[in-house]
């Protein structure tokens, strides 16, 4: 500690403009802000922070967030990941969606290796007669949990991941017409990896979902 800078930081911030003339209903001047920020402190932890912003009006209600603000401290061999963020645990399971909560992996040396999120999948979009071929979405909640542990030559992983939607979310009744019900889902699934011949790496996920 006496030797490093008590706080190190970097990064890059874009900017970008959009003028659009034309018959789609959207604003014709936008702009696009996105940067990332790594802040290391004592030479021990690190905490990047990302966001994008616009001011781009969505004039039709979606469940989706655009603006996102995110932190990824970390510290060894632990990394969180704070706000919104995405994970991947596989194709299958958890893949890359964008959720605002938090999550967590720990990669520690040796073979056995954790990950685990919780956090809000979808916002409670609700009905709106004035735009009805808006997207009207129950808020979706998930967690999931996923570990693995790596043998001389194969490497095993389980994973299990929940998502459900809110059913008091909506307050406004909407047309029957939408075929819209609360969902709820649970999936688990067993991966591997293996080599043969010291050449080639063989992957294999088999993943079961039971959904209602």
């Amino acid at each position: 500690l006496g030797k490093e800078k008590w706080l190190r930081y970097n990064g890059g911030i874009s900017a970008n403009m959009v003028y659009y003339d034309g018959t789609a209903n959207r604003q014709p001047f936008t702009y696009y802000l996105a940067g990332n920020l790594n802040f290391n402190i004592g030479g021990i932890y690190n905490i990047p922070l990302s966001f994008t912003y616009s001011n781009q009006d969505f004039n039709l209600p979606n469940p989706f967030k655009f603006n996102r603000l995110s932190l990824h401290p970390s510290y060894k061999w632990v990394t969180a990941h704070i706000g919104d963020v995405s994970m991947t645990f596989s194709p299958y399971t958890l893949a890359g969606h964008q959720f605002t909560g938090v999550g967590i992996e720990l990669v520690p040396e040796g073979p056995f290796k954790i990950s685990a999120i919780y956090g809000r999948l979808l916002k409670a979009t609700e009905y709106n007669m004035e735009a009805p071929q808006a997207i009207v979405a129950y808020k979706r909640m998930g967690y999931g949990l996923k570990t693995s542990y790596e043998f001389e030559k194969v490497k095993l992983g389980l994973i299990f991941f929940k998502a459900n939607d809110e059913v008091n979310s909506l307050a406004n009744p909407f047309p029957l017409e939408l075929d819209l019900a609360p969902k709820n889902n649970a999936v688990v699934s067993l991966e591997s990896e293996f080599k043969v011949f010291e050449t080639a790496l063989f992957r294999v996920e088999y993943a079961i979902s039971g959904i209602t």
